[in-house]
């Protein structure tokens, strides 16, 4: 990715959102605060303010679902289903007692915004590169004047880690039960990065501690759809593929690093778990959702 610019990741997902919320048959399960605060990160840039005027177009919602279909079906409402499950457990979190979210790699997610108003006494802090950290930042700049509890820093990971950040970041509070959400990100680092990761999250907090992510079907796995049009589609856009773990293994990964798995669900589950109600033939089927915790014993098998 280019440095002075802000991931096109962050805007795809945004559009699949308003895609959803707004001309698919599936709209009426679109939490209406995701649409809205989808629409509004688009609505302040000129890239984004691009991508809504695609979908106010017939004939461009009918070739961007035709790409989808032949890339990764049903990705725009994927995003819609791991957001919700995301919310429903950080909400969960914050219910047991969490006192800060950390966001890594937030994009334009505009979940700390909205939950900092609504939990005035839990901290949220996101953690991004610094050109998409600028960018949602000056989309918002008027919105958080008053919103204390929420924090935005911007960080290169590839020149400092993650427990170095956090090291030297005066809005992070090691003693704070914490919860960190890191979505649709690591399938793009290595092993190694990814083990790196688990390490400084483990690491970095003193007490009580969550981790909730995105993962990654192997490619070759019945349980993923990924054609070879999104590895050529991702190469083209220098965001190659790294990092796969299936769900089944999922949990002996955490293990060995530190953490429990406490529950994991693909686009079925999360569907038959928070919208009941949801009549839908085809899911997507590739990534899924884990939320974690981690081990008090430091005997990691």
């Amino acid at each position: 990715m280019n440095t002075d610019e802000a991931s096109s990741t962050a805007y795809t997902v945004a559009q699949g959102i308003v895609y959803s919320g707004r001309y698919s048959q599936y709209r009426q399960h679109v939490p209406d605060q995701l649409l809205e605060s989808s629409e509004f990160i688009l609505k302040s840039s000129r890239d984004g303010r691009k991508l809504l005027k695609q979908l106010s177009n017939p004939a461009m919602r009918f070739l961007l679902k035709l790409f989808e279909r032949l890339t990764l079906p049903g990705m725009s409402f994927h995003y819609v289903l791991r957001k919700t499950f995301i919310e429903h457990s950080v909400r969960n979190a914050i219910a047991s007692g969490v006192k800060q979210v950390i966001v890594l790699g937030a994009g334009f997610d505009m979940l700390a915004y909205m939950l900092s108003k609504e939990f005035s006494g839990v901290k949220f802090l996101e953690i991004d590169h610094p050109a998409t950290s600028k960018d949602k930042q000056n989309a918002l700049d008027a919105e958080i004047i008053d919103r204390p509890n929420l924090h935005f820093s911007a960080v290169d990971f590839s020149q400092q880690s993650l427990r170095e950040a956090l090291s030297f970041n005066s809005d992070f509070d090691s003693g704070l039960s914490s919860v960190f959400i890191c979505e649709g990100v690591l399938m793009y680092l290595s092993e190694s990065d990814v083990s790196h990761l688990l390490f400084s999250i483990r690491e970095s907090v003193v007490g009580n501690c969550r981790f909730i992510f995105t993962s990654l079907e192997p490619l070759q796995s019945p349980q993923n759809d990924c054609g070879l049009i999104l590895r050529l589609y991702l190469r083209a856009k220098s965001e190659s593929l790294a990092w796969f773990c299936s769900q089944s293994s999922i949990s002996s990964v955490l293990k060995k690093q530190g953490f429990r798995m406490d529950e994991s669900a693909n686009d079925v589950q999360i569907a038959s778990q928070l919208m009941p109600n949801l009549r839908r033939k085809r899911f997507h089927k590739g990534e899924y959702v884990v939320n974690a915790s981690k081990q008090e014993s430091k005997n990691y098998i």
